[in-house]
């Protein structure tokens, strides 16, 4: 089993309006995927290239369906301590209510709690996925694809490899 060093909910946009696709992605990158990353970004300045590809999917698909609990202004006063996991969303936004209620419990934003309750407010997205490629340019990286069957591309937001934690 890989050990899961970063995990990441990341917005997902698909280029067909129309299309029924995710709306967001949980990501899980291993150690080795980091260092791999990190060995590519390198690559792209030393090439000169613009970015490079390579087969990887995001761990799971989710449409954005969600009731929302609440607002958390009165609980969070240092919106920086959110940013740690790439979520910083306005306050009106469940998924910074539950960022906000697991701080306060001394849980990290990227504890199986906080996965678990972030899962609870999506819906597993039921289409399937082909052509899923990890995109790497000098900087940062993104996932992108196809819904099966169709020709409506999704990609999900770029990530700072800077982001990423340092592995041995």
């Amino acid at each position: 089993m890989r050990e899961i060093v970063y995990r990441k909910f990341i917005p997902v946009s698909v280029a067909n309006e129309y299309a029924d696709g995710p709306s967001v992605a949980l990501i899980e990158i291993s150690a080795g995927e980091v260092k791999r990353f990190r060995r590519l970004a390198r690559a792209v300045e030393k090439l000169s290239v613009t970015s490079i590809e390579d087969f990887n999917s995001p761990a799971e698909f989710f449409t954005g369906e969600y009731e929302n609990p609440g607002t958390v202004t009165d609980t969070v006063t240092d919106k920086t301590s959110l940013k740690e996991c790439g979520l910083l969303i306005n306050d009106d936004n469940p998924i910074t209510a539950i960022l906000a209620k697991r701080r306060l419990a001394g849980d990290s934003v990227n504890s199986e709690n906080t996965i678990a309750d972030i899962k609870s407010l999506l819906s597993p997205w039921e289409g399937t996925s082909e052509c899923e490629r990890v995109c790497i340019d000098k900087d940062s990286f993104y996932y992108r694809g196809y819904i099966r069957h169709t020709d409506d591309r999704w990609s999900t937001d770029s990530i700072s490899i800077d982001y990423l934690p340092e592995t041995k």
